[in-house]
């Protein structure tokens, strides 16, 4: 079984004696490998979400960590964003609202924002966020998922919808519809 040794001399009027203390560290080992063992799987479900995601410092805004996502969906490397604040991917005139919601957010949550890829392309996003500590310092979980598709889609489909509103609304003719085997339907 595996054991620490501590030595400690003692000098007497007899001369120079060692004090020995002999402990078994079996059972502080098998936590040590199951913290680190707990460490690595939740290191492993950050590294490898599909998602965008990173931990920012609350006092600095710097980037402390980011996922492998995050460095492709944004284009920068993991180098590159580790230098970038959260500010820095915000379009400039989102930046006071930033700071705003930051000084007044709860412990986390969801909400919208814009974000600018490295190659200045603006992306629309929802962020999911829990506080943390990381590091010893008070910092912010962060996954942020990028709903610019969608949201161009909702507003094609109502563009559509207006259209079709708008026609029915406005025909002077009869319109109907009807299924294959010829039955009105509408």
């Amino acid at each position: 079984f595996p054991v620490e040794i501590s030595l400690s001399p003692i000098e007497t009027k007899n001369g120079l004696w060692i004090s020995s203390a002999i402990r078994n560290i079996t059972q502080r080992q098998i936590v040590e490998m199951a913290l680190r063992e707990s460490e690595e799987r939740y290191r492993e479900l950050f590294e490898s979400n599909p998602y965008p995601m990173w931990v920012f410092d609350l006092e600095t805004l710097r980037f402390l960590a980011v996922n492998d996502a995050a460095v492709s969906h944004y284009g920068y490397s993991r180098e590159e964003f580790l230098k970038l604040t959260i500010a820095e991917i915000r379009p400039s005139a989102d930046v006071p609202q930033l700071m705003k919601d930051l000084a007044n957010e709860p412990a986390g949550g969801i909400t919208a924002s814009r974000h600018c890829k490295k190659d200045g392309t603006v992306i629309d996003v929802e962020i999911s966020s829990q506080k943390l500590v990381f590091g010893n310092r008070p910092a912010q979980l962060v996954l942020a998922l990028d709903v610019t598709a969608r949201k161009k889609a909702e507003a094609a489909l109502r563009e559509s919808e207006e259209r079709y509103r708008d026609l029915v609304e406005n025909a002077h003719d009869i319109i109907y519809t009807h299924d294959l085997e010829g039955n009105y339907t509408s």
